[in-house]
């Protein structure tokens, strides 16, 4: 569908929908994980023998963790690095710095109230319970955060929207407006490329569940493949717009993200967090920019992502991220833990939907409220201010134009 005439095209009209499918595939990876799914790689499973791909499939649906992560790294990093490029003045960090805390304390501390409801502190301590909310949870596991364990992706979030703006300051510092833009965004490319290569060094030998696993430094590498289209972002459209087939380019990208998904499924069970790391932010990358790189060829989304459904449900995706694990725990610890595909379908069925309707409430009485307040952190324009997107569920980012886009 087309949306602009020229390669300034506004909003990621993809980001939206990547987010909805990212977080419905979420729900369905830690409803199998609740029931005898993945109990496989310990002994039986409800699908038979664990080697078999369908199971495999399943577990590789955790991919879309570095979605979310790599939807955060373009959109938050997209107008520091696009001002660093074009020698523009930073945006302002104290506006950014609230709209970034409004964008995601509010929801999660509802989420945090509603699963300290329906489960009690777990023997948790007090600093323990509010380690969630305050962005901690990492740093003070318990029990009680393993009912929302999914939002420490919040944290490694919180932590990425402190240091993008340092490390944009850091480089005009350094470089300032010396050699050309090209070079500058080599410099952007390359400075990814080897955050993506220490971060993933840093999981070698790690127990692939562990805490230790999920703190930043080792968690980085999933937002350096959004800051590399961030960088492209202020060089590509103009040469691409109108000269490119865009569609074919989507076609090849997402065949990318097809063969990478599947790759990491192999090797879900062999323990290679390397590999899977590596792996994981290839797919996010390739998924991200196929659609990306076809809006900047002619101002297009495919139906596949530009429907009303996805664009609901990704609008409401971080509050929906934020509930589902409370939901699904509940709502197996009422009808049971499935134990043949029937079941564990009608399951997946359910939470999906509670989880839907719960984040639409939480959206529209929480979220909205808040994002409402927000204030406008860019200094001015961007010069090649192509394709702007939303933000990430679980990690909670926002492009300041569109009031309800947010990455989480």
């Amino acid at each position: 569908m087309a949306r602009e005439t020229g390669p300034v095209q506004g909003r990621f009209i993809a980001g939206d929908p990547l987010r909805g499918l990212s977080s419905t595939s979420v729900i369905v990876f830690h409803v199998c994980a609740f029931s005898t799914v993945f109990t496989g790689l310990w002994g039986d499973t409800i699908l038979g023998d664990v080697n078999r791909w369908p199971i495999r499939v399943l577990g590789a649906l955790d991919n879309s963790l570095w979605v979310f992560l790599a939807l955060s790294g373009y959109l938050i990093a997209r107008p520091f690095v696009s001002a660093f490029l074009n020698g523009t003045p930073l945006p302002s960090l104290p506006p950014y710095l609230r709209n970034r805390l409004l964008r995601i304390l509010p929801a999660l501390a509802l989420a945090s109230v509603v699963t300290l409801v329906l489960f009690g502190a777990e023997g948790a301590s007090p600093k323990q319970v509010l380690a969630v909310p305050t962005l901690t949870q990492l740093y003070f596991p318990s029990l009680f955060s393993e009912k929302i364990v999914q939002a420490w992706t919040v944290d490694d979030e919180a932590l990425f929207y402190l240091a993008v703006p340092l490390l944009c300051w850091l480089l005009v510092r350094l470089g300032g407006k010396r050699g050309t833009r090209e070079g500058r965004v080599a410099v952007v490319i390359a400075g990814a490329a080897i955050v993506f290569a220490a971060s993933v060094a840093m999981r070698s030998g790690m127990n692939p569940d562990s805490n230790a696993i999920r703190l930043f430094p080792r968690i980085a590498f999933a937002f350096c493949p959004g800051i590399i289209l961030a960088a492209l972002s202020c060089v590509l459209p103009e040469r691409l717009w109108g000269r490119t087939n865009g569609r074919w380019i989507e076609r090849i990208m997402l065949l990318g993200a097809a063969a990478t998904f599947l790759l990491s499924a192999n090797y879900l069970l062999d323990g290679a967090p390397v590999t899977r790391a590596i792996l994981g932010g290839l797919f996010a990358g390739f998924l991200i920019g196929g659609p990306l790189l076809r809006q900047w060829c002619d101002g297009t989304c495919s139906r596949l992502f530009d429907n009303a459904l996805l664009h609901w449900v990704g609008v409401r995706s971080y509050s929906i991220y934020l509930l589902h694990v409370a939901i699904g725990h509940k709502a197996l610890g009422w009808l049971g833990t499935p134990d043949t595909v029937l079941p564990l379908l009608g399951d997946s069925v359910l939470v999906i939907g509670a989880s839907y309707v719960l984040g639409g409430i939480s959206y529209r009485f929480v979220e909205q409220p808040f994002l409402r307040l927000r204030k406008g952190w860019r200094r001015q324009p961007a010069v090649a201010e192509a394709a702007a997107g939303p933000a990430t569920a679980p990690g909670a980012a926002a492009l300041e134009p569109a009031p309800v886009e947010g990455a989480v």
